[in-house]
């Protein structure tokens, strides 16, 4: 009888312990939305959503495709299945490289052009510091999230 309840008690805390082990995954809700520059979308944005405050949700980001769709996913989630509930501020920002029109030196092989990143999106919301973008995402609705920016 007592290897019996011994036997139980193991078998219980197996069954516990594997119950509090996850897939790795954050419970994440959908997150998606268009970007568009002067009515325009834009193709190969990089959107960023950092928690505003760090006790509550977790970084996700998401590229623009050529309609300026994006759908968010965070490190530790499914692709494209989001992030979770919280207040986020949001950087969008689309770097171009562009020609300098000077030459570099290779080890081997002949010269080649210089390259130089350009920011192609309006440098308030392109940067973190200077970004006045922020979404609250939340559980049970559907959350998306569209920007229309506009520059100069």
């Amino acid at each position: 009888m007592r290897h019996t309840s011994f036997f139980v008690t193991l078998s219980l805390s197996f069954v516990l312990l594997l119950a509090g082990c996850g897939d790795g995954t954050l419970k994440t809700v959908s997150v998606t939305g268009t970007v568009t520059l002067n009515g325009q979308p834009v193709e190969g944005a990089s959107v960023r959503f950092s928690p505003v405050n760090e006790a509550s949700g977790h970084p996700a980001s998401g590229r623009t495709d050529a309609s300026g769709r994006y759908a968010l996913q965070t490190v530790l989630g499914r692709a494209g299945a989001g992030t979770t509930p919280g207040t986020y501020k949001v950087v969008i920002s689309r770097v171009e490289l562009v020609n300098t029109n000077q030459m570099e030196l290779q080890i081997e092989g002949p010269p080649r052009p210089m390259q130089r990143p350009v920011e192609r999106m309006p440098e308030k919301t392109a940067n973190f510091n200077t970004t006045d973008l922020e979404v609250t995402v939340e559980n049970r609705r559907e959350n998306v999230f569209d920007f229309s920016l506009t520059s100069p």
